[in-house]
């Protein structure tokens, strides 16, 4: 069935109206930072003022409804690009705006194709971007391209053996505009990374860096004197970061620590280093002083989405500051003093900040001896039975993780009764090159187990009820639920799977290529590995599953295709299964792959929590709506 309308409840949709930062971009004259929010209701550019913290509007209604990737503001911060698709097909063509009004100028005209915006030309005579058009007669894979910002046609920059890597880089542009640098691999190996140099017409590509085959490095970006290149590398199992000396070919490594650290960017007077240092679950800026090699770490968690950049003094970092129970604010940290002060904070409405319940780190051990950690939310319970229903949620990627940063959804769940933990299970990012790459080739077996034994230790906790432990997620969450109802079905009571897998092959032939690439990373060829892609898909083991399961997707969605949930659905009602009683199913005809919109939301989250509590919270849980 689908549902157009969503449920009314008002604690959830104040705090899914809680506004969030989706991305950011800093001015070129560093005393602005422009950001996606929801403060107005639906997501809109501000820009917000680093003195005095006055916040304007750039967009009205231009943005999609749920965005995706962001946008990026010119250097001398008058003009915005953002792309823009169809219902969350991300299917983008690229938009341009004037920052204080004006006429929304389309800038390509081709809706076959995935493009994400990725910087100015520091001389504003460019656009690059990633498009995975291909030419004819060859694979498509997204590639780097430019856009003449004066006219005329977009041109290919890269095309090597594996795709162009986006992620992680901020300059791609040398300062003088004459060269860029990006991550791609001519390797045969679809996991391995190198950095590239190449002119900024894509001619003279040169890879300047690489850790060892296999590993993943990426730059960051250019320093000011256009010499040098920050790169990240995780060939030494844990992510560091490296100054490239881009003559000489020769690096210099920050560390070694026990932690992944990203660079983000170097100071104006290229003195220092900005670098994101993820501890498990936190992340924190630090800077580096690149003549003494000392750092100053942030004295505050850090959310992943939100950035983080130097101000114009070279020594203030902006940056958004979170916590499990901390909606997103944008505070200006001293990195020589330690100060730090708060320059946008979000509207709470009638929510109440010490009515939030905050994230505790633990610790379990999984199958295999090695330690699992995760944040754990314990709801208040009061009466004699303080035995309860709790849940595991898993996180999308595969290749993410859980931080301890503000989750919504998670404060209501919690709220209504329900012990959550949000493990960082193999596969995750976080914890080594090592770990996260232990599921590859083994896809929902590992990490699986890692799953069972999170809900192994719910049900060791004084206030769990072992008999009524769900599991729920997103994406790849939704992937791990199929897999656990299916595959572990003693150990859940009910599950809720939002945009999964469950065939792997029949999803690959639909989805972009950049998908693509990633199921290749994670399960090898379809073809040669065809027995692991269908022992891993769920679909094949629908027979097995006992829990009651709310399966919910849209019929946009680019990464995991409507198919899956189809497949699964009419697999259940040939085995006997019935609809309403078995099993739910919600479609969703006007959305992508999950949604930031705050009704979108509402759709999907008011029939999870309804679900969980018919099916876990017993006889108190009758009422489908409970408490607010």
């Amino acid at each position: 069935m689908s549902e157009s309308l969503a449920p009314s409840n008002p604690v959830l949709e104040s705090l899914l109206s809680i506004p969030k930062i989706l991305g950011s971009r800093i001015s070129g004259a560093r005393n602005q930072l422009a950001f996606t929010t929801n403060s107005t209701g639906r997501f809109e550019v501000h820009a917000l003022s680093l003195s005095d913290g006055q916040l304007r509007q750039l967009t009205h209604g231009e943005l999609p409804l749920s965005p995706v990737w962001g946008f990026v503001w010119s250097p001398d911060a008058t003009e915005i690009i953002f792309g823009k698709d169809e219902n969350g097909d991300e299917l983008h063509d690229l938009f341009r705006l004037r920052a204080d009004g004006g006429q929304l100028e389309q800038l390509t005209d081709d809706r076959t194709c995935v493009r994400y915006p990725m910087e100015f030309s520091p001389d504003r005579n460019w656009l690059i971007f990633t498009c995975d058009k291909g030419q004819p007669g060859e694979p498509r894979q997204p590639d780097l391209w430019r856009l003449p910002l004066s006219g005329g046609a977009a041109q290919r920059l890269t095309h090597h053996a594996q795709p162009v890597y986006p992620y992680f880089t901020r300059n791609t542009f040398s300062p003088d505009s004459r060269q860029i640098t990006y991550a791609a691999s001519d390797s045969s190996d679809p996991h391995d990374l190198g950095v590239y140099v190449a002119n900024a017409d894509g001619s003279r590509s040169e890879l300047v860096f690489s850790g060892k085959t296999g590993s993943r490095d990426r730059p960051a970006g250019w320093d000011p004197a256009g010499t040098r290149i920050a790169l990240s590398s995780d060939a030494f199992d844990r992510v560091r970061t490296g100054i490239l000396d881009v003559r000489s070919r020769e690096v210099r490594w920050m560390g070694p620590q026990p932690y992944d650290e990203i660079p983000v960017e170097f100071s104006p007077d290229g003195r220092r280093l900005l670098v994101l240092r993820t501890t498990g679950v936190q992340m924190a800026a630090v800077v580096y002083d690149l003549g003494s090699g000392g750092a100053t770490v942030s004295p505050f968690c850090m959310s992943f989405d939100g950035d983080a950049y130097f101000g114009a003094d070279g020594r203030s970092v902006v940056a958004i500051r979170t916590s499990s129970s901390t909606p997103n604010e944008i505070v200006l940290w001293n990195s020589e003093t330690g100060a730090s002060r708060t320059l946008w904070s979000p509207r709470l409405g009638n929510l109440r900040r010490e009515s939030f319940i905050p994230g505790r780190v633990v610790h379990y051990p999984t199958f295999d001896g090695r330690d699992i950690e995760a944040l754990l939310y314990e709801p208040a319970r009061s009466g004699s039975d303080r035995r309860g229903p709790a849940i595991v949620v898993v996180h999308g990627g595969p290749t993410w993780q859980w931080f301890d940063e503000f989750e919504p959804v998670c404060q209501f769940l919690a709220s209504q009764g329900f012990v959550l933990i949000l493990p960082n299970i193999r596969g995750s990012m976080g914890y080594g090159a090592a770990f996260r790459d232990l599921n590859l080739m083994d896809l929902g077996g590992g990490d699986l187990q890692d799953v069972v034994a999170a809900a192994h230790y719910l049900g060791s906790l004084p206030n769990v009820d072992s008999s009524r432990v769900g599991i729920t997620g997103i994406s790849y969450g939704g992937y791990m639920t199929f897999q656990a109802l299916t595959r572990t079905p003693e150990v859940w009571a009910a599950g809720c799977a939002e945009a999964g897998i469950t065939d792997w092959l029949a999803g690959y032939e639909l989805e972009s290529p950049a998908l693509q690439h990633l199921d290749r990373v994670l399960l090898g060829d379809p073809v040669q590995n065809a027995a692991l892609w269908k022992d891993r898909s769920p679909l094949y083991f629908a027979d097995r599953m006992r829990a009651p399961l709310l399966i919910i997707h849209s019929t946009h969605d680019p990464r995991c295709p409507i198919v899956h949930a189809r497949l699964f659905r009419d697999a259940l009602l040939r085995l006997g299964r019935r609809e309403g009683q078995d099993f739910e199913y919600l479609e969703y005809t006007d959305e992508g792959h999950s949604s930031h919109d705050i009704q979108q939301q509402m759709r999907s989250v008011v029939p999870m929590v309804r679900f969980f509590r018919r099916h876990l919270m017993g006889p108190e849980g009758s009422n489908p709506d409970g408490p607010a």
